[in-house]
């Protein structure tokens, strides 16, 4: 397994979830392999995620702006990384211990890829305990790498839309720096324009276990 992440920023982008904020952050920093950065971008919050993020202040890199929608936090955060690949994550998922290893040693493999994607599971909170529990566990796409686009944009509107989701990919910044950024007039689907545009332009590489849990 690779056991460098020189250059890797994490860019979690935040609004209101200072309940689930924490919780996130603690699984990031506790990577087998930490990341080079953290970004949190709190887009004009108004609960107490400012003060969340100063609990972190000696590890986490907190950027605070105005109100503006998921789309341009994330393009605040692309601006303020210093990391030449990128790990969008949102700010109520939670990583596995060992994703970013796991992404890290895909891309070192396949020099020719742009990107790397997972599965992941659902979580759902445990009646009694609260924690959460996996409910299911989808896979990523598996097909030949060519067709990884046309996958995408047929699925993009169906059930299985979730089958690339950031949350589960390690994309290098001149991948980003290419496409252009988020689109900041969409108020959703933000994240399934970029994939496209990343998908239709550059390869690939599926990973077999997943990476994180989706709330």
């Amino acid at each position: 397994m690779a056991q460098m992440s020189k250059g890797v920023s994490v860019i979690v982008p935040t609004f209101n979830r200072a309940h689930l904020l924490s919780e996130c952050m603690d699984a990031l920093l506790a990577q087998s392999v930490p990341p080079e950065e953290i970004i949190a971008v709190n887009d004009g919050s108004t609960d107490g995620t400012r003060e969340v993020l100063e609990r972190y202040q000696d590890r986490v890199k907190a950027v605070h702006k105005p109100n503006g929608g998921k789309a341009s936090a994330l393009n605040a955060g692309l601006g303020a990384a210093a990391g030449d690949l990128i790990w969008i994550f949102d700010d109520d998922d939670l990583s596995l211990p060992h994703a970013l290893e796991t992404h890290l040693d895909a891309l070192s493999r396949n020099p020719d890829a742009g990107f790397t994607f997972s599965g992941y599971h659902l979580g759902v909170p445990d009646a009694e305990t609260g924690r959460l529990k996996i409910a299911a566990t989808y896979e990523p796409f598996r097909g030949p790498a060519k067709s990884l686009f046309l996958a995408f944009a047929l699925g993009a509107s169906g059930p299985d839309v979730g089958f690339m989701l950031q949350q589960g990919m390690l994309v290098r910044k001149a991948c980003y720096d290419a496409v252009g950024p988020f689109e900041e007039s969409f108020t959703h689907g933000e994240d399934v324009d970029m994939d496209l545009r990343l998908c239709r332009s550059f390869k690939g590489v599926p990973i077999e276990t997943p990476t994180f849990i989706i709330r």
